[in-house]
């Protein structure tokens, strides 16, 4: 017998897709304000930090949720369909922030 996945809410991949997109915001804002003196460079360093964390926590989120809906469903839990779309949104917002912001190559060092 299918029963709904126990005490389910969208409120945790919302979360997640609301945190990713705010770090996408501070990546932005960083880059807008770009590094080019030493007072733009703090404020493109802390906001890119910020941006770092922001997906960090978002990623833990939608990492964790993950793995409850899957375990609801190997034990023939029913999860509602908004679950799994949040959950996929969040999924892709954070992968494609990835690709645009990589971790590696994205400092201000330049060679010469």
């Amino acid at each position: 017998m299918s029963r709904p996945l126990a005490r389910s809410s969208a409120a945790v991949p919302a979360s997640a897709v609301g945190l990713a997109v705010l770090s996408a915001a501070f990546f932005t804002t960083g880059w807008i304000v770009g590094f080019d003196d030493d007072a733009t460079e703090i404020v493109f360093t802390i906001t890119w930090l910020a941006g770092w964390g922001l997906l960090a926590l978002a990623a833990f989120l939608t990492i964790g949720y993950a793995v409850r809906v899957g375990a609801g469903i190997t034990r023939g839990q029913v999860v509602a369909p908004i679950d799994l779309a949040l959950l996929g949104v969040a999924i892709a917002v954070i992968v494609l922030i990835l690709t645009m912001q990589p971790l590696w190559g994205t400092g201000s060092g330049t060679s010469a």
